[in-house]
């Protein structure tokens, strides 16, 4: 830590101290270099002081996050790395935040230029000091903990504000309409890790407002600060990404290599969809698709956006790269830049292409990681391989299913998991990874205990609250009762996969707000209506955001459910196919709960969306009895279109869910595929039309909570 000049002790080594006390506390941010045409701050606290420990945790996912994010601007986009200015660990406090804000980017920033601001450390949330009413809707604010934030005692104060990035985001938006924010902290929703299985970037929320004063020394001259009630940017002037929401936490990944290497959630996955991105793909197309991603691992996180959203990421302009993983050679084998994290599967088949998108080779993988891999030539390795620039895309899958991931820390409940094929065991107890574990942790055999299944997330899977009296025989029981929750397991998350995967048939849903005759009774078409035969209420689903203030959305929707309001609460799910040819469509709700679903349309009946027409989908939400979240319940309801009918109604009861085809895939997913085949349809065996015009999925998630628990 930077000694203080300020101490009287300290007054006759001021000379000597003047350099590194300028370094840490003084220090400049203006250059002479010219106008750049693209321009980045990227902040990391990973290392908070000893003082702050153990309120605030270190996060060594932060520390990582800097090289993934500094090497993705250079490498991918364009930025001259002398345009790239980091801060990290003690270099980032709350004055050097400021300052390197306004001297390197909006001092700098010409009308051109694309500006990016990314931030990876804790957030927290500190009483609103404004008093304007309805500014903040819990009457918080959503801060960033700089390296000092929360040191000599502070308790937010001192915490880098909304309304602190809101003003210096109005100045810059005021030099350049080309702006990008990304925030991988806790509560970011709101402007801008803890115990449990999962680190995630947040603590205690700070008991005093954000006292300004203690910036104004540093606040620059030409930047007005604002608190709310003030101006804020023109949204159409930038984009801000953000990992959750204002009441949510943002988790830190931790891989399961050897290491084990963390990295923030949302800037690992939003790092590899942006080193795939087409010069073209809008923000939405870019963070929808990583929000997607994130949410089918981490139930209680739902990524942000907000602003110019529809426009074209860095506005296009970077050179096109070849789509696919990076390779490098190494005599017969290829170290891939991607994982299971990525799709791949042990035995999958690349197409190895070099820059120009000549093949250069088959190969095979052989040893997977969830974010990287081995593979193999297939035959001869080719000549120079080794002085190649490479990317692969798998071009053939292995049959069967992916084993889960399983982290068993009891010795001899692991090694009775190991004699099955249906799961791996992960030795790393950080891995993100679905947990076996027995309560008490150090049971023998014959004694008494319980063995419990847990999720990602750490929520109880099985067994069920009338089943968890501890017993002597856990360690038999376990190892064949479990057999039914880890297949109830892979079906669930390969149903909540398929929100990652768009298919070539375009689709549109969204949750809409009800009318009073949609209370009355289902809308049949024609003008028709359908008495429901029971009373109804209004679920009243909304957008999931962080307030009328701000205007960040997401894919999610958010209920609350008050159990006082009698009547079922109903939701309205519109289905619009923007296309010129008519859509089988079909409607499934897969809850945490595990339970699977199809919502519309009954057996026996297809459910047609015309040419250009939308048709409404009803739903009853509930909180599940039993399920000891501590937050909303995450819904999924999958819309997927095909050309032909197709029957999910047996995902309710299928034991086994098998490719419908022998041989080469055809690219569509397996439970789809089945759905169109003889194996599942309705007494008649069915043509898989072509890959490129048989299906199409759209998700929409809604958080499912009780009054007293909504957001």
């Amino acid at each position: 830590m930077a000694l203080r000049p300020h101490l009287p002790a300290l007054a006759l080594l001021l000379p000597l101290l003047a350099a590194a006390d300028a370094t840490a506390d003084e220090r400049s941010f203006a250059t002479d270099r010219p106008t750049p045409a693209k321009v980045a701050l990227i902040v990391s606290v990973s290392d908070y002081p000893d003082e702050v420990h153990p309120t605030w945790t270190d996060l060594p996912g932060a520390k990582n996050d800097v090289d993934l994010v500094r090497g993705l601007l250079v490498d991918s986009f364009g930025f001259d790395p002398e345009d790239v200015l980091v801060l990290r660990d003690a270099e980032a406090t709350h004055r050097n935040i400021v300052r390197a804000f306004h001297e390197w980017l909006i001092l700098r920033a010409g009308p051109e230029t694309e500006a990016v601001f990314w931030y990876c450390g804790h957030g927290s949330r500190v009483p609103d000091r404004s008093g304007v009413a309805g500014a903040e809707r819990d009457g918080s604010d959503s801060t960033l903990l700089a390296y000092d934030s929360r040191t000599g005692g502070r308790e937010g104060e001192y915490d880098l504000s909304d309304d602190e990035l809101a003003s210096l985001l109005l100045a810059l938006t005021r030099r350049t309409g080309r702006v990008t924010l990304v925030t991988d902290s806790c509560h970011s929703g709101g402007m801008a890790r803890g115990a449990g299985p999962v680190r995630v970037r947040s603590g205690p929320a700070g008991r005093v407002e954000h006292d300004f004063s203690l910036v104004e020394p540093f606040w620059p001259a030409d930047v007005p600060f604002h608190d709310d009630g003030g101006p804020r940017a023109d949204p159409s002037r930038y984009v801000h990404v953000s990992a959750c929401g204002p009441h949510q936490t943002a988790a830190e990944w931790t891989l399961d290599d050897q290491e084990g290497t963390s990295y923030g959630a949302l800037t690992l996955f939003l790092s590899w969809r942006l080193r795939q991105v087409e010069r073209g793909e809008t923000y939405r197309q870019i963070v929808d698709t990583v929000g997607r991603w994130i949410s089918t691992r981490l139930d209680g996180q739902s990524v942000q956006r907000e602003g110019s959203i529809d426009r074209e990421f860095l506005g296009a302009r970077f050179e096109a790269r070849p789509r696919g993983f990076e390779l490098t050679a190494r005599g017969r084998e290829l170290a891939v830049a991607a994982g299971r994290l990525h799709g791949l599967r042990r035995g999958s088949l690349l197409r190895v292409t070099d820059l120009r998108g000549e093949e250069v080779g088959r190969a095979e993988v052989i040893d997977l990681r969830d974010v990287s891999a081995v593979a193999t030539w297939k035959g001869s390795a080719p000549t120079a391989a080794a002085d190649l620039a490479m990317v692969a895309v798998e071009v053939e899958r292995p049959a069967g299913r992916e084993p889960l991931a399983l982290r068993v820390p009891h010795p001899a409940l692991a090694a009775r998991m190991a004699e099955r094929d249906d799961v791996r065991l992960v030795d790393s107890d950080r891995a993100l990874v679905h947990r076996l574990e027995v309560e008490p942790p150090d049971a023998r055999p014959g004694a008494p205990a319980t063995v419990v299944f847990r999720d990602v997330d750490g929520v109880r899977i099985w067994p069920g609250p009338t089943e968890s009296a501890p017993r002597e025989d856990w360690l038999e029981h376990a190892a064949d009762a479990v057999a039914e929750p880890l297949r109830k397991e892979r079906r669930y998350l390969e149903v909540m996969a398929l929100a990652g995967v768009a298919g070539p048939l375009s689709l549109e849903s969204r949750f809409v707000p009800l009318t009073a005759s949609d209370l009355e009774g289902m809308d049949v078409g024609d003008g028709r209506r359908a008495a429901w035969g029971t009373r109804m209420s209004d679920a009243a689903v909304r957008a999931f955001g962080s307030g009328a203030r701000r205007g960040a959305t997401s894919n999610d929707f958010v209920a609350t459910l008050d159990p006082d309001v009698e009547g079922a609460p109903l939701a309205r799910l519109d289905v619009s196919n923007p296309t010129e040819h008519p859509v089988h469509v079909t409607v499934l709700s897969a809850t945490e709960a595990r339970e699977i679903t199809v919502i519309w349309p009954p057996e026996g009946i297809d459910f047609v969306v015309g040419p250009r027409e939308t048709r409404p989908v009803y739903t009853i939400l509930g909180v599940q009895k039993g399920l000891d979240l501590g937050r909303p319940m995450r819904d999924r309801f999958l819309v997927i279109a095909t050309r032909e009918p197709a029957n999910f109604h047996p995902l309710a009861q299928a034991t086994t869910l098998r490719s419908a085809s022998e041989g080469a895939p055809t690219g569509v997913p397996p439970l789809i595929e089945n759905a169109l085949t003889g194996r599942v349809t309705r007494g008649r065996r069915l043509r898989v039309a072509e890959p490129e015009e048989s299906f199409g999925v759209v998700s929409v998630d809604v958080l499912v909570a009780p009054a007293r628990d909504g957001q």
